[in-house]
């Protein structure tokens, strides 16, 4: 069987197939989508709008709560309740007509509250230790022939944990006597009722006891039920162990249906609301629950899914319908739309055949077109690159002209730029990269430039709310950015500024590691005074040294005046002496005072700073080297401490690279002590082997494998004399001994320790003895006579 290719069908077939498949698919998927869509929002929204419903039934029995607490609150704090904390005993209310009255007001004001709420059946006032009760359906009775008493051991078991109101479920009240089983009371009510239990005890200090509301069971099923989503459905209320308190069925009242699937999934749900979709009595319906954080009740709802969904049915069906008319008329659309674009096209595709002299007929048309049509934006990418990077020097090469001043050439038109600013007002300022020395190190020299260019970026996009600005690559470190306004205020301006930068900063740490500071230089008018804002802000961005990373720094025109040189002499002494006991600790805190003394002044230049920290650097060097201690030694042949010094950003790096500095010196130093008492045995050694003939010091110095000049420092620190005084002590207390001892002759004696002459003996001992030879041994030849 023949390949069939496409490119053999007419482009205008192509269109029309095209056209097809991208308005049915999309439209049949839309379709499907918008239908499940609707079909679970609407399922949602349900559930959602029945939860909602439930909290709200929840909040309409809190309300009808806090009335009934009003009500007890009006009894509890009545003065004719007060009355009656004395009265105990029934039979002191029948023989005294004052406790009568005291009771019958009682009874009065609980028939003045009954009558005001016709959901509740009956009031009692119930009173601890006392023998009777006064109710509104009988009045005062007395507590042994009053058998509605299923709510006492709820209430005292409740006030013996705490004295808040409660709610006891739903009972029948019985009031037969249970002697007779014969009713007192024709009118008692024997349908369910819930009873509210209120404590006096936290809002009446004079009587203790209990006020008890009975409501009718029915009456709350009303009151949770008028607000119904849809005529099947119902509200009903169980407690957390599946009792059901109130019910539109009233052959479940009382009843337990914990067993019940979805009654069982709810009671073991821990959140608070929900809703589900499930098959109640073999149809699907939305269940929703809520449970009450004011008593342990679940309202729980009940609604036929079907009779809600109805809507949402009907419309889903008319959606399908507009659907298919909407493809049946697009595919009209298609036809006419790919003839009418086949016209020209084909006209097009000719032209392009025959301005190219192609004349395979066969061939793609629509990629005859796509190549023809590439080649095209190629070359008009290449014209617009061109010109676009020609803008941007253009501008760059202004921005750059106007910060240095130079003007001049653009006096003529010829020179004129399409960029330009057209207040009088202008604000230099200068961004610096902070740890630039680490962001060299980190980042490659493409994505440095890259970096840069965002920050401008960023830059120009945060200014230009508020002020047109422009900003410019300076050099390898600083960006430099001019502002220009129309109107300048002193304060305002400035304070706008500043947040605009401390915008920038928070917008730049989004995207790189590295924080940003700024120097701000003042206010100037007109072009010319561009360049002066420019050297203030560069002046301002050095400050960063005393202000530290990410600052914002405004110039100040006080920093123009010139003051007096300043130099912590008593510092540097300090550092010094402590270099010399090999204190670490204390030179780190004088070091730590020189940074906080220059915090402080707050008018320091910037060129005074570096001053401060070379000259305390030079004269350490200096230290060093009339110490005798090779620099190379402690740091190594490659170290720079003034570079490394003119890299550091703030005070607090300074003092960082201080610490190291000094800190290598004391190691050195306590190294250094070590090694010169080694050195010390091992060169006394040699000398007293040595000094009785004539030493060769340099050959002594190679012997040990240390240089001449070190061996006179360590032996000078550690004996406080030079190496020759004490060869020189050694050779004339020997010839002490012969002197006293022998016969032996002056040059005898100076070839036997070390002297080439008896007239270097001669002068030696003269200067430590202060006698001559000859006198020292007459001296001594007198004392043996003695």
């Amino acid at each position: 069987m023949k390949k069939i290719s496409v490119n053999r069908f007419p482009m205008i077939v192509k269109f029309f197939f095209a056209f097809t498949l991208f308005l049915v698919i999309p439209l049949i998927i839309t379709g499907i989508i918008f239908n499940y869509t609707m079909i679970s929002y609407s399922e949602n929204e349900i559930g959602s709008t029945a939860e909602i419903n439930l909290k709200t039934v929840n909040n309409i029995s809190v309300l009808f709560s806090t009335s009934i607490l009003k009500d007890v609150a009006r009894i509890s704090q009545s003065d004719v309740l007060n009355n009656l904390s004395t009265v105990k005993n029934y039979n002191s209310i029948k023989s005294d007509a004052n406790n009568v009255v005291k009771v019958t007001q009682v009874y009065t004001l609980l028939n003045e509250i009954l009558a005001s709420n016709y959901r509740i059946t009956t009031i009692y006032v119930y009173i601890d230790g006392a023998d009777y009760i006064i109710t509104s359906n009988r009045g005062t009775v007395e507590m042994s022939k009053f058998n509605d008493v299923q709510w006492i051991k709820p209430y005292k078991e409740a006030r013996s944990i705490n004295l808040e109101p409660h709610w006891i479920g739903n009972r029948i009240i019985s009031d037969r006597n249970p002697k007779t089983d014969v009713l007192q009371n024709e009118n008692s009510n024997t349908a369910p009722v819930i009873s509210y239990v209120y404590p006096l005890a936290p809002i009446n200090s004079k009587v203790d006891g209990a006020i008890v509301v009975n409501m009718y069971e029915d009456e709350l099923s009303k009151l949770i039920n008028n607000r119904d989503l849809s005529g099947d459905g119902y509200i009903y209320i169980t407690d957390t162990k599946g009792n059901i308190i109130s019910h539109k069925n009233k052959s479940l009242v009382r009843t337990n249906i914990s067993s019940t699937k979805y009654v069982k999934n709810i009671l073991s749900f821990d959140k608070v609301s929900g809703y589900m979709i499930d098959n109640v009595d073999n149809e699907k319906k939305v269940i929703t629950y809520y449970k009450s954080q004011f008593n342990d009740w679940i309202y729980v709802g009940i609604y036929p899914l079907a009779n809600l969904m109805e809507k949402a049915n009907k419309l889903s069906t008319k959606i399908i319908l507009i659907i298919i008319f909407i493809i049946v008329l697009g595919l009209g659309f298609c036809y006419i739309v790919a003839k009418r674009l086949y016209n020209p096209l084909n006209k097009l595709v000719q032209d392009v055949k025959a301005r190219n002299k192609w004349t395979d007929l066969k061939e793609d048309e629509m990629k005859l077109l796509s190549n023809a049509f590439s080649a095209m934006a190629r070359e008009e990418d290449t014209m617009y690159g061109i010109l676009e990077n020609n803008k941007k020097d253009l501008k760059q090469g202004y921005i750059l002209d106007l910060l240095k001043g130079n003007l001049q050439k653009y006096i003529n038109s010829e020179n004129q730029v399409e960029y330009d600013f057209f207040y009088e007002n202008f604000i230099c300022a200068i961004i610096a990269i902070d740890r630039f020395d680490e962001f060299l190190a980190k980042y490659p020299q493409e994505q440095q430039y890259y970096l840069k260019m965002l920050i401008i970026n960023v830059c120009e996009g945060v200014i230009n709310k508020t002020y047109a600005n422009a900003s410019v690559l300076f050099d390898v470190s600083k960006i430099a950015v001019i502002i220009n306004m129309e109107v300048f205020s002193k304060d305002g301006t400035y304070k706008i500024v500043e947040e605009l930068f401390k915008e920038v900063q928070g917008e730049i740490l989004k995207v790189m590691d590295n924080t940003i500071s700024v120097g701000i230089g003042e206010c100037h008018s007109e072009k010319t005074g561009i360049t002066l804002s420019y050297f203030e802000a560069n002046e301002a961005i050095k400050r960063k040294i005393l202000y530290g990373y990410g600052s914002v720094i405004k110039w100040k025109s006080s920093l123009r005046k010139d003051y007096k040189y300043f130099y912590p002499y008593n510092i540097e002494k300090h550092i010094f002496n402590y270099l010399n006991a090999g204190s670490m600790v204390d030179i780190d805190k004088e070091v730590k005072t020189m940074i906080e003394e220059i915090k402080a002044m707050e008018e320091i230049s910037y060129d005074n700073i570096t001053q401060i920290f070379n000259q305390l650097v030079g004269s350490t060097i200096k230290y060093l080297v009339d110490d005798n201690t090779n620099i190379s030694y402690i740091y190594g042949s490659g170290y720079n401490i003034y570079q490394k010094l003119s890299s550091k950003e703030t005070l607090e790096d300074i003092g960082l690279l201080l610490q190291d500095f000094y800190s290598r010196i004391i190691l050195y130093k306590k190294k250094s002590t070590n090694e010169s008492l080694e050195y010390m045995d091992i060169i006394e050694g040699y000398i007293k082997s040595n000094y009785h003939k004539d030493i060769d010091f340099e050959g002594m110095a190679r012997y040990i494998g240390i240089s001449y000049s070190y061996i006179r420092k360590i032996f000078k620190e550690n004996t406080g004399k030079t190496i020759i005084e004490y060869t020189n002590r050694l050779r004339i207390n020997e010839a002490k001994i012969h002197l006293r001892d022998t016969d032996k002759s002056l040059p005898e004696i100076a070839s036997c320790i070390g002297y080439n002459n008896d007239q270097s003996l001669s002068r030696f001992f003269k200067k430590y003895e202060g006698i001559t030879p000859g006198e020292y041994r007459t001296l001594n030849i007198k004392n043996c006579a003695k």
